[in-house]
């Protein structure tokens, strides 16, 4: 008699098993997971703050400095006067003549340090030793650092240059890209990210 219960259970067993296994729906883990409300909303979120950091990421319309970039040209009386640069903004520059007879474009940055004299930076591929006074005599503004950019041709732009500024934050260097386009008797520049 305990056979026959024990066979009859084994049966039944068999026929639930059976009955599931040909009535079974298989639903994927995926979808498990998104029947729950706050699983959804946190799916949500994060798709959205990862389409907020790409978004940020690829936005180029920054167009301010941590620090002034001035570019120098002439005004209508002769005068030398400082323009401040703008990101991806056209700027005349007029190309200056030391009287050593050296030609170039000359651009300033605020000093990190007011305490320490300007300075003068020259950029160019020749040897021109003893004209930095002259610079500084030129645009006699004493909060600034100045950059003398002596272009190798000066008729064949656009001209690209790149710089290096430093000291505005602890141990941070800045590189500066700029253009120079000659139209007509007129230079133009322009800065670069």
């Amino acid at each position: 008699m305990g056979e026959i219960k024990i066979l009859e259970s084994l049966n039944y067993i068999d026929d639930i098993l059976i009955s599931d296994a040909i009535f079974h729906k298989t639903v994927r883990r995926s979808d498990k997971l998104l029947k729950n409300k706050i699983v959804k909303i946190a799916v949500c979120l994060v798709f959205l703050s990862a389409i907020l950091g790409c978004a940020s990421f690829f936005n180029t319309q920054n167009h301010s400095l941590p620090f002034s970039l001035k570019v120098y040209g002439e005004s209508e009386k002769g005068e030398v006067q400082a323009i401040d640069m703008e990101i991806d903004k056209k700027i005349p520059i007029d190309l200056f003549e030391t009287k050593s007879g050296v030609k170039g474009f000359v651009f300033s940055y605020d000093k990190p340090d007011k305490n320490v004299p300007s300075a003068v930076a020259i950029v160019s591929e020749g040897d021109y030793d003893g004209i930095e006074e002259e610079i500084l005599k030129m645009a006699d503004d004493s909060t600034q650092n100045y950059i003398f950019y002596v272009p190798n041709e000066y008729d064949n732009t656009p001209i690209e240059q790149s710089f290096f500024v430093s000291g505005f934050e602890k141990d941070i260097l800045y590189e500066i890209h700029l253009i120079i386009n000659k139209e007509g008797d007129k230079y133009y520049v322009n800065l670069k990210r």
